[in-house]
């Protein structure tokens, strides 16, 4: 099974950068909108709380480390982009970059950052809630999982940037194109493998 789901999740992510990368940009997202703020306040003060919590409690350094690798894990190892949009929305609303190419930058570097936490920061990681997962994953070669969280997220983020689209420029059938259509069967099946891939393998998966 292990091989059989690598393969089918570099086939789903590659389909998936390609249409990232290869769709044209429809809609212009106007500068400084209510949505822009609301959401910008919320989710940085979400996460600075969070950044503030951890380095009390585990010091400075350490605290700023584990911050880094959790937020980095749940990037690139969970099927939603409940992390990453700590970066993505912030990055729309500056750059006018979509939330899905935001997503997949910022994966990759994630994914190089956990790599890297895993060769060189296990005393880190260690100390981190997800190590006993983080570690079976890794022991086990389980990489289809890392490929099929950042297919999925990475469609999730595309629904998610053309629903701000959609609300700011108040043209739903952009919403329901045939591209999001497909996406939307192929981020179903990619959660659907993920999960499977989950209990098959045991992996448990906590907040």
């Amino acid at each position: 099974m292990n091989q059989l789901s690598l393969l089918v999740s570099i086939l789903i992510l590659g389909y998936t950068l390609k249409i990232v990368y290869s769709e044209d940009e429809l809609l212009v997202i106007p500068h400084n909108s209510v949505i822009q703020d609301k959401m910008f306040k919320i989710i940085t003060t979400l996460s600075v709380l969070i950044v503030i919590y951890t380095v009390i409690y585990k010091g400075l350094k350490r605290g700023l480390l584990i911050s880094l690798f959790s937020w980095c894990f749940f990037v690139v190892l969970t099927p939603l982009p409940e992390a990453s949009v700590v970066l993505t929305v912030p990055l729309k609303y500056m750059t006018k970059t979509p939330l899905d190419k935001g997503h997949v930058m910022i994966s990759a570097i994630a994914t190089s950052i956990i790599f890297a936490f895993h060769r060189f920061g296990h005393d880190i990681i260690s100390n981190t809630s997800v190590s006993g997962v983080f570690d079976y994953i890794m022991e086990n070669r389980l990489y289809h999982m890392i490929l099929l969280s950042i297919a999925a997220s990475t469609m999730i983020s595309k629904f998610i940037n053309d629903a701000i689209d959609v609300y700011t420029q108040k043209d739903i059938i952009f919403l329901f194109n045939e591209t999001n259509q497909n996406l939307a069967i192929l981020a179903f099946i990619s959660v659907f493998i993920y999960i499977q891939s989950m209990y098959h393998y045991n992996v448990n998966i906590k907040y």
